[in-house]
């Protein structure tokens, strides 16, 4: 399953968030850990952990 995502240059921070699920949005100092958090929030809401909205 592919999920897209936007994310953008803020200080030392890259904050992003799934396209689906902009309510969501995360921070991150590397691309490859803002994609484990988008990973993460993307699963908690597939459990219905969080609700999309």
């Amino acid at each position: 399953m592919q999920v897209k995502y936007t994310y953008k240059q803020d200080g030392k921070f890259l904050i992003g968030h799934i396209n689906e699920y902009p309510e969501y949005p995360t921070q991150a100092f590397s691309l490859e850990e803002l994609e484990e958090n988008l990973k993460d929030i993307h699963k908690m809401i597939l459990d219905g952990e969080l609700e999309a909205c």
